[in-house]
């Protein structure tokens, strides 16, 4: 798990035959997203938890991720960073008590009741600041939250 371990030598290792060492692949942060990718598709559901807490997973792995059968999986998914507001609202009404409690507290959907709140309570101020984090975070997870339709640069 270092973290200074190129990204050469992680892609290689991400093909082991010990999960324990695809595992701590997955958690490493020189991780590049090609190799999350491969693992998010692992067996072992250690590796896929690592991958969905890993804060270079991409959105679209983590859109994945957040539909494992493995509750530990999803609620890393929560917590991670870059879950995009789509998952999160989809994983807050999880059957699990534990992944609706680690989308409670991550900052994003933070933002997101915040900015609900501030709606409620016709406070323009605060609903400016609550609505640029959330478009901040939509821009750059690329995602809309239309749907889930994600846009590519040429507009389709």
């Amino acid at each position: 798990r270092h973290p200074n371990a190129p990204a050469e030598v992680l892609s290689t290792l991400s093909r082991d035959a010990d999960s324990w060492v695809r595992k701590a692949v997955a958690g490493n942060p020189n991780a590049s997203v090609e190799v999350l990718s491969t693992l998010s598709r692992d067996a072992d559901w250690s590796v896929r938890k690592a991958v969905a807490g890993n804060p270079n997973a991409s959105v679209e792995v983590l859109s994945t991720l957040s539909r494992d059968a493995d509750w530990s999986v999803r609620k890393a998914v929560a917590g991670n960073p870059n879950a995009s507001v789509e998952v999160l609202s989809t994983l807050s009404r999880d059957a699990d008590s534990f992944v609706r409690e680690k989308v409670a507290g991550n900052k994003t959907m933070q933002s997101f009741v915040d900015l609900c709140i501030a709606i409620r309570r016709k406070d323009l101020k605060a609903f400016f600041v609550y609505f640029s984090m959330i478009a901040a975070n939509i821009l750059l997870n690329n995602d809309l939250f239309l749907g889930g339709g994600v846009v590519s640069e040429n507009g389709k």
